[in-house]
């Protein structure tokens, strides 16, 4: 086991683990994987959105089809 134990008052070992120092770069940079999905189903659907309007104008400008 990682640190120091302690025990409670029923005599429980508890691990005191170090604390680790979060630097703000790991605050920046490592995103929860739940908003990382978000964003990329956003970006998907914008993306999605302006590839039908592109293809709807080519084939209504005559320039495809």
């Amino acid at each position: 086991m990682n640190g120091f134990t302690i025990f409670d008052e029923s005599l429980r070992v508890l691990p005191i683990m170090k604390t680790q120092q979060i630097s703000t770069w790991d605050k920046m940079v490592h995103a929860p994987f739940k908003k990382v999905v978000k964003f990329d189903l956003i970006c998907m659907a914008i993306g999605a959105v302006m590839g039908m309007g592109a293809g709807a104008y080519l084939v209504a400008s005559g320039l495809l089809g």
